[in-house]
């Protein structure tokens, strides 16, 4: 559904369902991913993996490997010059060295003639291990003295001015740090009516897209590197791996073929710099596909939060404080970007309500486990499952109603949030609002009195982020038939990207779509985009779209206004045409602008050069205060995105099964660009969510995974979604192309806690464990009725 103000300009192309650019190809199986790639005298590459969760190496014997008929290179750390890298503190090796701190670590790689070889030849690498004590306790890594400590030279380690990347050497198990401290929440404590307290925890998920990480490489005859990756983003992939191979970026080309997902995961590099030594040292091509088992093992995962909430308010509802404790599990290494989920995690949870006084603690710690990364959420929706859970809870100890807790609390527009941000673009009511007026809650709470099946209903309402302080160039340019080709590093992950980006070119040159040509992310021709990551592509990438055809028609009017001696701030453009805005009669083609029948190879520019229009868009912000959370600035983030879940389940009170009977998510997106896209960004956070809510988990004992396959992780399938109601809320953003911002993650931040308010509603238990298993609730079922 879709909810649109009057609006007060009318567009041919933009808020349409255009279909996909991608989409035939995508069905028909034409789209040629990463793996698809064939290159001559190309050679296949596998991966030897640590079996053990922390381990000194003591010898590796690549002897019989390398004698085996077919293979052409195999390396280990003496290969990388045992090189480390990181986003912000170089924590990572291309290979491990000296140590391996989680099962799945890189060990060692083999490039052979075919797969089965290289498979062959990893079975004749002689590993000696020395097992170490393993560390798998998030909260026990943060004790002082530590007898185990996975980075014994982490004082060396290279790092970035990001200032949440500490050292203390009392604490060597940390691996970041972060505080919100707004007004004195124990004072504001002692002036509360009611307070409560309670501890939440989140699992381990993987990401599950549907192409597991590929990657080839080739060194060309110039020795620059050539490399093809199912990534996020090329130019941070680009800078990821000049750093692991100790190479100037410029000498490093990367080239992004169709992605089929990333969720977070493929904003990180994991096989990319050791492909590329396999190619090097082989001389040849090399490619690597990791199995679904590697993807779910050894790439990152979703952090495990545990997080300890404290609320406290008035008699009437107003709440006065919040503090949070929250414990990030960030496993083996800082996990590309995941080691920012320690910062951003809290943003969006202080930005719903305005509370005078909030304590947010944050720290990540290094454990024996497969390192944290970005996830669809980024944290956010952790620490928004413990906060909209509370919400219910001190709703029933205040005897006060759930939604008008909430709509006491609200933060509104131009109010101060707990970083210090100034409030824009606030819609935590209206969302709610949509939901109440989509649905209605049935008095009637059970099937029947005598029916095991018991109904029950939750909303919360959240806010995710996106990032400000991140860069989009966009070059548009106009050929001599007229149609139009878009140069942007903006990455098509499967999110419809491309097609709102050439939605936003058709339109400002009142065009089909069909006209708009968007060319391949490649860092060698296309320009600087930081990528797919934070709800960024349409608002960011979209700026610089518009931008740049701004540019190109500036000075498409500047030559067209020579020829009709005109003003060019006079000309306008519709469908080729170009024309003085208040009189049709007096205009020209498009393409006269360009010289033909002057050589039989095409049409040209007289004056010479070529109409391309250039822009780049970046937004600018303050900085957090690493103690106190404090934005500089009145703004740290580029935008928020708000959203309300509302939930009608049933439970079954004897096996403890929760069945999903309807989920509503009414999300603000500012302008649906392409509401088609938009919705599926929508309903696809909401499934996403579902599973890391009812039944995802990735399990692991004494350290190494047990169930990373399709058949024990227990992933949703499309034949498991229940009846899902996107509400697509449109209010403008100042900032945002035609009113833009992102939309592809707040619905999932509201999945959990609105399951769990709905299950208290339903058979009056509280779950604050995740996932939701049958198991979980029945034991709270029997623990009640003791």
């Amino acid at each position: 559904m879709l909810v649109r103000p009057k609006l007060e300009e009318e567009y041919t192309i933009l808020g349409k369902p255009i279909h996909r650019l991608d989409a035939l190809d995508k069905v028909t199986g034409k789209a040629v991913y990463t793996y698809d790639f064939e290159q001559p005298r190309m050679l296949e590459g596998k991966v030897l993996r640590s079996p053990y969760p922390h381990a000194k190496i003591m010898e590796i014997d690549t002897s019989k490997a390398e004698a085996l008929s077919g293979v052409r290179a195999v390396i280990t750390s003496k290969d990388t010059g045992g090189a480390l890298y990181g986003a912000t503190v170089a924590d990572t090796p291309i290979l491990a060295g000296e140590r391996v701190r989680y099962v799945g670590e890189p060990v060692a790689a083999v490039a052979a003639d075919t797969r089965d070889i290289a498979e062959e030849a990893l079975e004749l690498i002689d590993v000696k291990y020395e097992e170490l004590p393993t560390l798998l306790d998030p909260e026990k890594a943060l004790l002082p003295d530590q007898s185990t400590i996975l980075h014994p030279d982490i004082a060396k380690y290279e790092r970035t001015t990001w200032k949440a990347v500490p050292y203390d050497p009392s604490k060597p198990n940390i691996c970041a740090t972060f505080k919100i401290v707004k007004g004195d929440v124990e004072a504001a404590f002692e002036q509360c009516d009611v307070v409560i307290e309670n501890k939440y925890t989140t699992q381990m998920v993987h990401h599950f897209y549907t192409e597991p990480n590929s990657t080839v490489a080739r060194f060309e005859s110039d020795k620059t590197l050539t490399v093809w990756s199912s990534t996020q983003s090329a130019y941070r992939t680009r800078h990821e791996i000049s750093g692991a191979m100790k190479m100037p970026a410029n000498k490093i080309r990367v080239i992004v073929p169709p992605v089929g997902g990333g969720f977070g995961n493929k904003a990180a590099i994991y096989v990319e710099a050791i492909t590329a030594h396999l190619a090097k040292k082989s001389g040849r091509p090399v490619r690597i596909q990791m199995t679904r088992e590697e993807a779910m093992t050894a790439t990152t995962v979703r952090h495990p939060f545990i997080v300890r909430c404290k609320h406290g308010a008035k008699k009437d509802g107003t709440i006065m404080a919040v503090k949070m404790e929250v414990i990030l599990d960030g496993g083996a290494y800082s996990g590309g970007p995941g080691i920012f989920v320690t910062r951003q995690c809290p943003l969006g949870a202080v930005s719903v309500y305005n509370i005078p006084n909030v304590f947010v603690n944050s720290v990540r710690s290094y454990t024996n486990k497969v390192p944290g990364g970005g996830f669809r959420g980024f944290g956010d929706a952790q620490v928004s499952w413990a906060i909209e859970c509370q919400m219910d809870l001190l709703a029933e100890k205040l005897g006060i109603d759930a939604v008008e807790l909430r709509l006491k609390n609200f933060l509104n527009e131009g109010d101060k949030n707990a970083i210090g941000e100034t409030a824009k673009g606030v819609a935590n009511r209206r969302s709610l609002e949509a939901v109440l007026q989509s649905v209605s809650k049935s008095k009637e709470q059970s099937l029947s009195d005598d029916s095991v099946w018991k109904k029950g209903h939750g909303i919360a309402v959240v806010a995710k982020y996106s990032l400000a302080r991140t860069v989009s160039t966009a070059f548009v340019r106009l050929l001599e038939d007229t149609s139009l080709e878009l140069w942007t590093s903006a990455t098509e992950i499967g999110t419809g990207t491309h097609t709102v980006l050439a939605q936003i070119v058709a339109e400002e040159f009142r065009t089909s779509i069909d006209n708009v040509r968007v060319m391949n992310v490649d860092s060698q021709f296309t320009p600087m985009d930081e990528g797919a990551f934070s709800s960024r592509q349409t608002y960011n990438a979209g700026n610089a779209v518009k931008l740049a055809c701004l540019d190109l028609k500036k000075e498409i009017f500047e030559r067209a206004a020579k020829k009709l001696n005109a003003s060019p701030n006079a000309l306008t453009l519709n469908d080729g045409l170009i024309h003085v805005e208040d009189d049709m009669t007096q205009n020209m083609k498009l393409q006269d602008l360009f010289t033909s029948g002057k050589t039989r190879f095409g049409a040209f520019l007289e004056e010479g050069g070529a109409l391309i229009g250039k822009a780049t868009f970046y937004q600018d912000s303050g900085e957090l205060n690493i103690e106190t959370g404090q934005c500089t600035t009145d703004r740290f983030v580029a935008f928020y995105e708000y959203a309300t879940a509302n939930v009608d389940l049933e439970v079954n009170t004897e096996t403890g099964h929760v069945k999903i009977i309807e989920f509503t998510a009414a999300t603000d997106v500012g302008k649906a660009l392409n509401p088609k896209t938009v919705e599926g960004q929508i309903e696809g956070a909401i499934a996403m969510g579902l599973g890391a809510t009812l039944s995802e988990e990735l399990v692991l004992e004494n350290g190494k995974p047990v169930n990373a396959d399709l058949k024990d992780y227990k992933a949703p399938y499309g034949l498991d979604a229940p009846k899902l109601k996107p509400i697509i809320l449109e209010t403008a953003y100042k900032g945002g192309p035609f009113g833009a911002k992102g939309c592809g993650e707040a619905a999932i931040v509201g999945v959990a806690p609105a399951i769990a308010n709905a299950i208290a509603d339903a058979v009056g238990v509280r779950i604050k464990d995740l996932p939701i298993t049958p198991e979980r609730v029945r034991k709270a079922l029997e623990e009640k009725s003791k």
